[in-house]
């Protein structure tokens, strides 16, 4: 089964980056020889039209590769609240936590969320990026403050240009007494231009009674409000993005408006 993303969306960014599929052509080539992209070969614009049209392939090099090319993460492409990948989730999730990754459908992106002790991926970075991840760490010392909802507030880029501008930013957390010191990543936010919405572990999001994902638009600052949970024992925090961007955070939580972790 090929990996389904949204061709409308897709080739709104080729044309936003690269003007055609043979400009993309011909900058990937260009960035796999000048070094920018350092595993994995560029491909043809006869293989780009194929994965518009039926999805791409599980395949690391492809899928970094390409997203890389375009400027986005590989998860941007992905719609995450439509029923194909609500469908896959659950059961990713439990190959994932089995360790049976020749089973996984979407297993060339499991390196994005494996809890490590060096999460984010650095190898991601810089193999297909020629960058490094934007992260930012905070504590929850759960001594005053217990069993509430923090208020995050994300603040893109102040270059961006917003509504080109396709993010995802991941959340990870990593328990004061924890014996192993694994970075645990626990939920997603999802951005493509204006509209951002969240997702949590197993394809979990925070839904309107109508079951549609509660959604933000983004406005020209860039800002995105998250609340997540603070529970009864301490824990670090971090949030990572291929892009630039920073972070404060505050709880209880006095958002008006938010995004919610499930």
């Amino acid at each position: 089964m090929a990996i389904p993303v949204n061709k409308a969306f897709v080739q709104q960014v080729i044309n936003d980056r690269w003007g055609s599929v043979a400009e993309l052509e011909r900058g990937w080539a260009e960035r796999v020889g000048d070094g920018f992209q350092k595993t994995g070969a560029a491909r043809d614009k006869k293989t780009i039209y194929r994965w518009l049209k039926g999805g791409m392939p599980n395949d690391r090099d492809s899928i970094f590769g390409f997203a890389a090319t375009l400027g986005i993460d590989p998860l941007v492409m992905l719609d995450i609240e439509s029923a194909a990948i609500q469908k896959i989730l659950p059961v990713e999730f439990g190959l994932f936590l089995a360790n049976l990754v020749s089973l996984g459908k979407l297993s060339a992106l499991w390196p994005l969320v494996r809890p490590s002790r060096h999460w984010p991926s650095a190898e991601i970075s810089h193999d297909f990026y020629d960058a490094r991840w934007t992260t930012v760490e905070f504590t929850h010392p759960a001594d005053t403050i217990s069993n509430v909802y923090a208020h995050l507030r994300v603040i893109g880029d102040p270059q961006d240009d917003v509504p080109h501008a396709h993010r995802i930013y991941y959340f990870a957390y990593k328990r004061k007494r924890s014996r192993d010191h694994l970075w645990r990543p626990y939920g997603i936010v999802h951005k493509r231009g204006r509209r951002a919405i969240c997702m949590g572990h197993a394809g979990d999001m925070w839904e309107g009674d109508d079951k549609v994902p509660t959604e933000l638009r983004v406005a020209d600052d860039g800002v995105i409000d998250v609340e997540t949970f603070f529970g009864p024992d301490a824990c670090d925090f971090k949030v990572a993005c291929l892009h630039p961007f920073s972070l404060t955070f505050s709880a209880p939580t006095k958002a008006r408006k938010a995004l919610r972790f499930p």
